[in-house]
């Protein structure tokens, strides 16, 4: 199965490496590697299938971003996150962009739990997500989606989402 062109994995590789590099040392991912990246993704896209590519390319951007700012607004994601997986989107495509985050997101899962349980703040963790959910969910308090990103343990997302862009293109191959 073809995921994507050569010059586009060849972008993508350049993208999650580089954007690895920038979260872990900085904390960051700028938007001059970011915002290059999406266009660079429509011009592969234009050069592997024409105007029906930048058009299928322009949409999984745009959805990815769409589904990025939905977790940066309740304080999952940084604001570069939001911005690499628009660029991914652009690149990679629907298929391998939506796949890549959700594995992303199963990473920083047990990342996560990983982490609450070396620092052995796993109990606590768990009465916050029970307590976030019940507030949430139950009671319909939108007040505790204001409070859970402060309340949680945060690393470099890149850790999650550099394995799980990988898995999610070995899926597809």
């Amino acid at each position: 199965m073809d995921v994507m062109s050569g010059l586009a994995f060849g972008l993508m590789v350049v993208l999650l490496v580089t954007a690895f590099v920038q979260d872990v040392t900085q904390t960051k991912i700028s938007n001059k590697l970011t915002l290059p990246f999406m266009g660079l993704g429509l011009v592969a896209a234009f050069i592997h299938e024409g105007i029906p590519g930048v058009m299928q390319a322009m949409v999984s951007m745009v959805v990815l971003f769409v589904i990025l700012f939905v977790l940066f607004l309740i304080g999952a994601v940084g604001a570069g996150d939001v911005k690499l997986f628009a660029a991914i989107g652009a690149i990679g495509g629907m298929e391998l962009s939506l796949l890549g985050l959700l594995y992303s997101i199963l990473y920083a899962g047990v990342i996560g739990l990983l982490i609450w349980t070396l620092r052995h703040t796993l109990g606590a963790q768990l009465k916050r997500i029970y307590h976030f959910i019940w507030t949430a969910i139950v009671l319909k308090s939108r007040k505790v989606w204001h409070t859970a990103s402060s309340q949680t343990s945060h690393f470099p997302f890149m850790w999650a989402v550099l394995p799980g862009m990988t898995t999610a293109y070995f899926m597809l191959v």
